[in-house]
């Protein structure tokens, strides 16, 4: 996957995605059975994987009394689809909550970025880097 002029498209829950007769160019990653963990670091903190869905979010942040992430229950597909598009429901949305992001580029190494570095609205967030340059 070093190659950089391969294709790389990320495929979460699979949420409002149609895909053509021809198939997608290049290399498809699906998080739906992997990237899905979620840890606890203390009561309002959590590390969460890009597969994880939206719903199983908002019920273990429920089930650890963090009760401002029920809104995610409302919100169909992953986190990292939440994270791509700004998702929200019910007055909130995903990078309300968002302290920071790691991402991984083209060459393995992981970055930490904060919220500040994107630019973020109404169902869209702008991202740092070409697209394209970072794997996750």
């Amino acid at each position: 996957m070093k190659s950089n002029d391969c294709i790389i498209t990320w495929l979460g829950n699979g949420t409002n995605i149609l895909v053509r007769d021809a198939g997608v160019r290049g290399a498809v990653i699906s998080t739906r059975k992997s990237l899905n963990k979620i840890e606890l670091i203390d009561q309002s903190n959590y590390l969460v994987e890009v597969g994880v869905s939206c719903f199983e979010l908002a019920m273990y942040a429920t089930k650890n009394n963090f009760g401002p992430a029920a809104f995610f229950s409302g919100i169909p597909g992953s986190i990292g689809g939440a994270l791509t598009m700004n998702a929200g429901c019910f007055g909130n949305e995903t990078w309300e909550f968002v302290k920071s992001v790691e991402v991984m580029d083209r060459n393995g190494e992981i970055h930490q970025l904060d919220p500040e570095e994107f630019s973020i609205s109404y169902r869209s967030v702008g991202f740092p880097f070409p697209l394209g340059s970072y794997l996750a």
